[in-house]
């Protein structure tokens, strides 16, 4: 920093241009940048182009950089390159790219001084300009895939490339679910697009507290199309710069302990930097020799340049070779000053009494403090009366909401539980013997029993009398009919032997009598799974509710904060069972359509009105925490004009109300160790972190003194 001490307050400093060329997937960015004053900053930035091969790139490129440089006075040929995470592998080119890139080198004269990731340069640029590390989930999006990338206070956590669909939240969803973290950042950042507006209202709308474990509804940022090439120049070309001995003065930047990706300091213009040799390219000497300007010196410095080869074809060829001679600078002129040798000895001391006061003074001026508090929130459940309608009720909260009745649709299935025995009846024929002196006519249907056992004639059958004559035996024969009969119950028990005596309808067997001959068949049974009773039901109210959720998501993509209080029955316009009850089946499925009459209202109000009962029993120094608290309605009464009284039952989540800006006004400048002592007495206070940048041993005991760079977070365990 004291280099400068005797430079010549009217001295101008010699701008030197680079040049900034960003390639991902589809597109090209080039810009043209200066380190100017020991600043760098933008000259200019070529147009977008894209490209789909190596020749492409190369063309779109070369029209990008043609764009850059109109009306620019000198060649610039110096370039640091912004590549996708994929084109590198443990800090080089991958294989597979190096070809493109050395064609890319060749054929357009340029001299790479550097790589950086895009991902890299846009976290990097980020910090720079917010003044601390981001905490956020990066989403470069790409026409065929999108790149998450989760940081933690400005380093990557984790990374992962999903593919494009139709859904890129759902998308974004995946890519979030593989990093299997306890919580999420509550911050989308979306870079890499032209016009990122339908890609915003997706992230907007889509419901991730349901879906992953944000601390809150996340905020959507989407960066200008050109911050990415900017950041490549700015934050990845000024490290680069530094690396060839060009002073950089960084503001507004945190001290870090890890630069970029691709360390910038190993770079040379022969471009062994990334990761390999071209071929048949020789090593030369560095082209740039810094000049050293001595002002005790009596004698005129002089620095020789060594002369540029002259560039191969393209773009930058085309303002013909740049010679750079001998440049012959003037010493500057000084008082005389007559020290002693004593005095001198005083030197070394004021030199560290300097550097003492000016690390002292930044350190407390712009010192940056991150503290993060742990608490354990306190937790109230109560349940309050409450109106929710068009008209408010006396002596109750009340909470604005609109009657509207809502159709949706919902299906689904269930085991069956229930069993039935099926099989087939036993069948057969009999003879059926008449003993007395009349013939008697049967019916289809009449009965024929055997204890427990019933069977029924399959036909009409009239039984002649008997013949009242005597056979050989000395007795009377009957008169006999043959009849097939059915079993009314299905088992094997109805499968009678030949000969089993059987007793006709109420006929005595002194008068009708019934044989089987031959013997009955075809009687079986087993019990199988079948739909019960009780399945139906509580397949019905699981769908029903079903459709009340179909409900909630319909209110909910109309906006986000609505929600809806059941305030009628469900009148079910389709309702199809494809089993009846009894019947043999191993899966029920249900398909329903219903209407709801709801009442809409927004959450978000009523909280508002129930934050205040909830606080009256509350602890001083308590806020209520929205985003952890549940309430849900329950056992609505009709009044008057659509408007209901209910029961809110409330789970609130009380954290302690802190005041980031009185609490950095009362510790600024003080030890740290008052800091926490503060802190401890946090109602449901648990541990706290202090983080300082830049963490100088002995000054970083103390607080910096500007109380706009304390950053407060509070965090629940």
């Amino acid at each position: 920093m004291f280099n400068n001490l005797f430079t010549p307050k009217n001295k101008k400093t010699d701008r030197e241009l680079f040049l900034a060329i960003e390639i991902h997937e589809s597109l090209i960015k080039t810009a043209v940048w200066q380190v100017e004053d020991e600043k760098a900053s933008i000259v200019s930035l070529g147009s977008y182009e894209l490209w789909d091969s190596e020749d492409s790139l190369i063309n779109g490129t070369d029209a990008s950089l043609t764009e850059a440089i109109k009306g620019l006075d000198s060649q610039p040929d110096r370039v640091i390159l912004g590549l996708p995470e994929s084109w590198l592998v443990d800090n080089k080119v991958h294989p597979t790219k190096q070809k493109v890139i050395k064609r890319l080198k060749d054929d357009l004269a340029i001299r790479p001084i550097g790589v950086v990731t895009i991902t890299e340069a846009v976290i990097s640029h980020l910090k720079e300009q917010e003044g601390i590390p981001p905490t956020a989930i990066l989403l470069e999006i790409y026409p065929s895939k999108v790149i998450v990338t989760l940081v933690n206070i400005g380093e990557k956590q984790a990374i992962e490339e999903v593919g494009r669909s139709d859904d890129l939240a759902r998308d974004v969803e995946e890519g979030l679910a593989r990093f299997d973290a306890e919580k999420l950042p509550a911050r989308f950042i979306l870079t890499n697009g032209s016009d990122l507006s339908d890609e915003e209202q997706q992230i907007v709308s889509y419901p991730w507290l349901e879906k992953l474990p944000f601390i809150h509804i996340p905020k959507v940022q989407v960066l200008p199309i050109d911050f990415s090439i900017r950041a490549i120049a700015l934050s990845g070309g000024a490290e680069a710069a530094k690396s060839l001995g060009i002073e950089i003065t960084e503001e507004n930047q945190l001290p870090s302990e890890s630069a970029l990706t691709l360390p910038i300091e190993s770079v040379i213009s022969d471009f062994s930097s990334l990761g390999f040799k071209l071929e048949g390219e020789e090593e030369t000497p560095s082209e740039i020799t810094p000049v050293i300007n001595n002002p005790f010196e009596e004698d005129e410095v002089t620095e020789t340049l060594a002369e540029e080869p002259a560039p191969k074809t393209g773009l930058l060829s085309k303002f013909g070779k740049l010679t750079l001679g001998k440049l012959s600078l003037p010493r500057p002129k000084l008082p005389a000053l007559n020290f002693s040798p004593r005095a001198l000895l005083f030197v070394p001391l004021v030199l560290l009494v300097l550097l003492t006061l000016s690390t002292t003074a930044y350190y407390f001026l712009q010192g940056r403090v991150k503290i993060t508090l742990a608490v354990s929130p306190a937790r109230r459940d109560q349940v309050i009366d409450i109106a929710i309608g068009t008209n408010p009720v006396a002596d109750l909260l009340t909470v604005p909401a609109t009657k509207k009745t809502i159709s949706a649709k919902a299906s689904d299935s269930l085991s069956t539980t229930g069993e039935a025995v099926v099989g087939e009846k036993a069948t057969g024929k009999v003879n059926i013997f008449n003993y007395t002196n009349q013939p008697v006519s049967l019916k289809a249907g009449t009965k024929i029993t055997l204890g427990n056992l019933t069977f029924l004639l399959n036909s009409a059958v009239t039984i002649a009398s008997s013949s009242g004559i005597l056979d050989d035996n000395g007795s009377i024969p009957p008169g006999k009919s043959e009849v097939g009969i059915t079993a009314t119950k299905i088992g094997a028990e109805s499968n009678l032997d030949k000969g089993t005596q059987l007793v006709v309808d109420t006929y005595p067997q002194s008068s009708l009598r019934a044989r089987p001959d031959p013997a009955f068949t075809g009687g079986t049974s087993r019990t199988v799974k079948a739909v019960a009773k009780e399945d139906q039901e509580k397949l019905l109210a699981s769908v029903a509710e079903k459709i009340k959720t179909a409900i909630d998501d319909q209110l909910k993509k109309e906006d986000p904060d609505n929600r809806s209080l059941a305030v009628g029955p469900l009148k079910f316009t389709t309702k199809n069972f494809d089993h009846p009850v009894g019947e043999e089946a191993t899966t029920l499925n249900l398909d329903l359509a219903a209407d709801l009459p709801v009442l809409v209202y927004s959450r978000k109000q009523l909280l508002s009105q129930v934050e205040e009962k909830v606080l009256q029993g509350a602890n001083p120094g308590q806020v209520l925490a929205a985003e952890h608290t549940q309430v849900s309605l329950t056992d609505p009464v009709p009044g008057s004009n659509d408007t209901f009284t209910t029961k809110a039952n409330v789970s609130a989540v009380l954290l302690p109300e802190l005041s980031g800006e009185k609490l950095a006004g009362e510790t600024k400048g003080k030890r740290v160790t008052i800091l926490k002592d503060l802190l401890q007495t946090v109602p449901g206070f648990a541990s706290a972190t202090v983080e300082i940048y830049p963490n100088i041993p002995l000054l970083n005991s103390f607080l910096p003194l500007n109380a706009k760079h304390f950053v407060f977070t509070v965090i629940t365990e």
